[in-house]
């Protein structure tokens, strides 16, 4: 019902239609920023409540934080639906004509903007959820469940987001 369409606006649930969600002002940047899943959430708030943290690797915690939401919204959106597919075939037409084909979108809209960011910001287009010249744990989560979806779904699925495939 109702609940069913409010969860999955972007406005209310952020990008990846994902809950939980926390909303922050990015006073240096002058923009509302959304962070969703639990983890992603987790992890950001430690990053703010010791701002003296360095992150690991050159990813910043913006950075880190993304590949989070990212990861997550590719395991329980995209794999654990395929598993949920395998292990009640009742539910495959579901899963693969309706839920994962709506995960797809939002990962396809994200992967735009990160070319587009990636041309703007570097002249060259990445291929990447982060952007940047290679990939992060979150592009390997997904590339896998996007791999699933082609192994045991209709192959024409994947035509239909460029940028996933």
């Amino acid at each position: 019902g109702e609940w069913a369409q409010q969860r999955n606006l972007i406005s209310f649930a952020g990008t990846l239609g994902q809950l939980p969600v926390l909303e922050w002002e990015d006073k240096e940047n002058e923009e509302l920023r959304t962070v969703s899943q639990t983890i992603a959430i987790a992890q950001f708030l430690a990053f703010k409540a010791d701002p003296n943290f360095q992150s690991p690797g050159s990813m910043t915690a913006e950075k880190i934080t993304e590949a989070l939401t990212y990861g997550c919204c590719a395991y329980e959106d995209i794999f654990l639906k395929i598993v949920e597919a395998i292990e009640t075939p009742s539910e495959a037409v579901k899963v693969f004509g309706n839920k994962i084909p709506k995960v797809l979108e939002r990962f396809e809209e994200r992967l735009t903007i990160s070319t587009e960011r990636s041309l703007e910001d570097h002249g060259t287009s990445s291929c990447f959820l982060l952007g940047g010249e290679s990939p992060c744990w979150a592009d390997y989560m997904f590339f896998y469940s996007a791999s699933l979806v082609l192994q045991l779904g209709d192959g024409q699925l994947l035509q239909h987001f460029p940028h996933v495939a």
